[in-house]
């Protein structure tokens, strides 16, 4: 019987923190900012950060862009890195 309680009670405190979700939502919202943006600012091209889930692509006309790998496949754009960071 203790050991159902002590069960019930670690299944509630994961419930409430989320399972983990909490430190998730908070990286949803981080703000990523264009490439056209992050070129402005003087980053060089191949340091370009792009949202979770894209890679950073030279379009046709050389302008780099942050899109997902089906869409640089299916354009014909240099795929010039795979993006490993977490932000969305």
């Amino acid at each position: 019987m203790q050991k159902n309680k002590i069960l019930i009670i670690m299944f509630g405190i994961l419930f409430a923190l989320g399972f983990g979700g909490a430190a998730y939502a908070v990286e949803e919202h981080v703000s990523v900012p264009s490439p056209m943006e992050q070129l402005k600012d003087g980053i060089e091209p191949e340091k370009i950060t792009c949202k979770a889930g894209h890679v950073l692509a030279l379009r046709t006309n050389g302008a780099p862009a942050c899109v997902l790998q089906n869409t640089a496949d299916k354009m014909g754009w240099k795929t010039i890195k795979m993006q490993f960071d977490y932000y969305a």
